[in-house]
């Protein structure tokens, strides 16, 4: 799944825990390790123009937005064979210095120990009870695998699925706790026309929280549009296909691309 992600690496607040029995500063410790295994940090030394552009806006208003430089797993300095990121512009179509962090570089250094084995391939299609234990089917293997403890992490609805199975709950009307998400775009007028960056970052360059008056918090990230291709944007246009190849090579250094996600509050999905 990491070869898709986007790299943002956030911590959790206060409120992001309010329900959980630790605290956000519980979690510092294991913040510095998990930083100092991975690499954060790296990619976003020069925000895009018009994306500096909007984070000089920002300082001179007083919105309760609070805006800052994103943090991404990405190696400012070379380290472990791994080389640093020269901000080519390139993240979205893979990353060939190996500068944004992938868990299978980790594989390595697990497999080292002898209580670790890597079974790739393969999908689970259902946990079942052994004992006082439980096992994995596996597709494609005759036999199972079984285990005291078991931890899934298949993507919300792989794993509540065969949460639910495993426990004969499966077919309950449960409500699914996920966050809304949008995307949106806005544009600096003053960059519309001019020249693309010798350097780009792909990944979010700029991270923002709100509070919102029906309580929790909408978060997210900003992106420049300088390193998309150029099809993406004038497949949106409505106009020729060379005029509009011309009208979003204009348009690309003047676009600022946005996500935004809500608090599961505002979620009403149901699993059954």
């Amino acid at each position: 799944l990491s070869n898709l992600w986007g790299a943002a690496v956030p911590k959790f607040d206060d409120d992001d825990l309010a329900q959980f029995p630790c605290a956000a500063d519980d979690m510092q410790d294991s913040y510095r390790r998990v930083t100092a295994r991975i690499g954060v940090g790296g990619g976003t030394t020069e925000l895009a123009t018009p994306i500096r552009h909007l984070m000089h806006r920002h300082t001179r208003c007083n919105d309760g937005l609070a805006l800052e430089p994103a943090t991404n797993a990405v190696l400012a300095t070379a380290r472990d064979g791994r080389e640093s990121c020269t901000q080519c512009g390139l993240c979205l179509w893979g990353c060939e210095r190996r500068s944004i962090y992938n868990s299978a570089f980790d594989l390595p250094a697990l497999q080292r120990f002898p209580n670790f084995t890597h079974r790739g391939g393969h999908v689970v299609r259902a946990v079942v009870p052994v004992g006082e234990g439980h096992a994995l089917e596996l597709d494609g293997m005759d036999r199972t695998i079984a285990a005291p403890c078991v931890i899934l992490a298949a993507g919300t609805i792989a794993t509540t699925v065969l949460a639910l199975r495993r426990l004969g709950a499966f077919g309950c009307d449960l409500r699914l706790l996920t966050n809304p998400v949008a995307a949106l775009a806005s544009i600096v007028p003053g960059q519309f026309g001019a020249a693309l960056p010798e350097r780009s970052f792909s990944l979010g360059q700029l991270h923002y929280r709100m509070k919102l008056a029906e309580g929790g918090t909408a978060t997210g990230l900003l992106y420049a549009a300088d390193t998309l291709p150029l099809g993406v944007i004038a497949d949106r246009l409505p106009f020729s296909r060379p005029l509009a190849l011309r009208f979003a090579r204009a348009l690309a250094p003047s676009l600022v691309l946005a996500t935004c996600y809500l608090p599961s509050t505002f979620s009403r999905l149901r699993l059954n």
